[in-house]
């Protein structure tokens, strides 16, 4: 399979025109000046901050985050353990979880694998970890201040974009996830399905430009149309357009119109992409 996908191109948008951009093509991938700016009201010196103490969390992997690892049927495991001749494990409740700690993490993959080996049939579809947003000993609140930092500013901006969100602007629902994808980790292409009130997804990439380069994965790739191939695994029909994981680079996907395909390349070569992502949502009446 030759996969082809665009390159984008950066312009930087008014408000107004990341929403026309938005409903006509399902997605906007911009510059972080669209985010820092006197509209907003927030400013590139805070952020540069409140990254500097996100990208310190990856030295206490073990302590700060879970680890967020899906398989096929694994809500409904009857999938694999009636399948004819199935030999292998049945699951406990650890394997319902879709977050599990950090050191639970060979468990895990340990049953995906003997699952497989028993004729089982499933795959692994996403594997991350998600930053636990508790301070340590030692952190003197800054976590904390970082995540109402980053709420603020995805707030302030999204209720500029959507009209609906800025009718709303302190009250729809956001929870943001600080993510780390490491050697290995990825999310397969996937649509999200309808959510009723989602009004989007957005993005925001924090990892040190200097650290990434062509063919070390981690870009969020979108679009429009999805095959699947003899092992019903989904990938991507041409055109579709990659965003790359580094500072600088933020990307939002639009559910009011549209449910975009999307997934996250499989990292590799040492590189940790570290990103924050939200979901805004007007609770449905």
């Amino acid at each position: 399979m030759i996969s082809i996908f665009v390159t984008f191109i950066y312009r930087v948008m008014t408000h107004e025109e990341i929403y026309t951009d938005l409903i006509t093509n399902g997605y906007h991938i911009g510059d972080l000046s669209e985010l820092l700016n006197e509209r907003t009201g927030y400013a590139e010196t805070d952020l540069l901050r409140h990254t500097q103490t996100f990208r310190g969390t990856l030295s206490q992997k073990e302590l700060r985050y879970d680890y967020r690892n899906n398989f096929t049927a694994q809500n409904n495991p009857n999938v694999y353990l009636d399948k004819p001749g199935y030999t292998g494990p049945t699951p406990t409740e650890e394997e319902y979880l879709h977050d599990i700690p950090w050191d639970r993490i060979p468990n895990r993959k340990e049953f995906v694998k003997a699952v497989q080996a028993g004729g089982g049939g499933i795959r692994t579809t996403q594997q991350w970890s998600k930053l636990a947003l508790t301070n340590l000993p030692g952190d003197e609140n800054r976590i904390s201040e970082m995540d109402q930092w980053f709420r603020g500013l995805i707030r302030t901006h999204l209720s500029l974009v959507y009209p609906e969100l800025g009718a709303v602007r302190d009250s729809f629902v956001m929870n943001p996830a600080f993510t780390l994808y490491q050697d290995g980790d990825f999310s397969e292409v996937h649509y999200d399905g309808i959510n009723p009130g989602r009004t989007c997804v957005m993005l925001i990439y924090l990892s040190d430009p200097n650290t990434w380069q062509e063919g070390d994965g981690g870009e969020l790739a979108i679009g429009h149309h999805i095959a699947k191939n003899d092992e019903q695994i989904q990938y991507f029909l041409p055109p579709y357009v990659k965003c790359q994981p580094i500072y600088g680079n933020y990307a939002i996907m639009d559910f009011t119109h549209w449910n975009m395909g999307h997934s996250i390349e499989v990292v590799k070569n040492g590189f940790n992409r570290i990103a924050i992502q939200t979901f805004a949502d007007i609770n449905p009446a």
